[in-house]
């Protein structure tokens, strides 16, 4: 009696995986079909808009992946890749993770208004004002200084 349950949990088991190993399987070729046909796309509007949809069908396994290949690949634009790779882990609400991805995208250009911008937004959304109102005075010193 026991071993007819038993075999009878393994039968609804695998019959759970069976559709569920089929999904995750399609979402990889369909990554991979991305990335072979990434030596096609040379410009920066190609790639962000593949990011854009992404992030906007909210695929954020596919959205990171592609950022984080595009980082190891490309060596133009990495401030804007890094500043959506921070945008798709802050939508996830892994905060610590993307406050990393602002100050890796800081450390390339400390002067980049579009990732300080970014970066005071988080905190404000994370409700730490100290470090925004410290963002807020460096941005304004930049736009001081740029005009």
């Amino acid at each position: 009696m026991n071993s007819s349950f038993f075999y009878l949990y393994l039968l609804t088991l695998i019959a759970f995986c069976i559709p569920l190993c089929y999904l995750i399987t399609k979402d990889f070729f369909y990554f991979y079909y991305y990335i072979k046909s990434f030596d096609l796309w040379k410009s920066n509007k190609d790639y962000e808009s593949l990011i854009g949809l992404y992030t906007k069908r909210k695929k954020w396994f596919f959205c990171i992946a592609i950022i984080e290949y595009l980082i190891a690949t490309s060596s133009n634009d990495k401030i804007v890749l890094f500043n959506c790779l921070a945008n798709c882990y802050k939508s996830l609400s892994y905060n610590n993770i993307a406050e990393f991805y602002y100050l890796r995208a800081l450390s390339f250009d400390s002067r980049s208004l579009l990732t300080l911008y970014n970066l005071q937004s988080f905190f404000d959304s994370t409700h730490q004002i100290f470090k925004a109102c410290k963002i807020n005075k460096r941005i304004g010193i930049i736009s001081c200084t740029s005009q």
